[in-house]
Parts: C-alpha cells; sequence; structure tokens
C-alpha cells in the first residue's frame, strides 16, 4: 500500500509511461533530496526498479499496484470476490 501522495504520483506516472527518466517523473517544486527519498522507498519496497539506461520502471508488484492505485473503496468492493465452502457431514452407517 502507498500512502504517501508523492509515492502515488510516481507510480501513477509509470504506469502510463512503460520507463521514465528521474527528470520526467520529478513534479516542480519539489526538491530533489525529498524526491530522491521516496523514489528510493518505492525501489525498496519493490514497487519501482532503476533500468541499466539510468531510466524507472514498475516492477510486476509496481504495475499491480499502480492499476489499483486509483480504485475507490467502492471499486474495490465490486471487484472483490467471495468463496463460500458449504462442508456436509453424513452420519456414520458403521
Amino acid at each position: 500500500m502507498i500512502d504517501h501522495h508523492l509515492q502515488r504520483e510516481i507510480v501513477n506516472k509509470l504506469v502510463s509511461a512503460p520507463s521514465a527518466h528521474f527528470s520526467e517523473l520529478k513534479p516542480k517544486g519539489i526538491e530533489g533530496n525529498v524526491f530522491t527519498y521516496h523514489l528510493q522507498q518505492l525501489i525498496k519496497q519493490k514497487y519501482v526498479e532503476k533500468r541499466p539506461d539510468g531510466t524507472y520502471c514498475l516492477t510486476p508488484n509496481g504495475k499491480a499496484v499502480g492499476i489499483n492505485i486509483n480504485l475507490s473503496q467502492q471499486d474495490s468492493l465490486r471487484l472483490a470476490h467471495s468463496v463460500f465452502f458449504i462442508a456436509l457431514n453424513a452420519p456414520d452407517k458403521g
């Protein structure tokens, strides 16, 4: 679960783009060290990874989080599945 608005913004940007450079992800008006901290948190949580070419992309877990990040609670409930199990105990005919 991603709680910080800046981390959600990073994931949202990466959902719509296969990869992005640091400068493309960083919002204007946010200090570089603050942004770097939140980007590193996403990397630690294994939602984002840095590619050899220097761009950032979502991991499979990050994609799953990104797809669901904008769902409202009502949307989440609509997607929820219920499973019922009924166990019957037949009498022993011993």
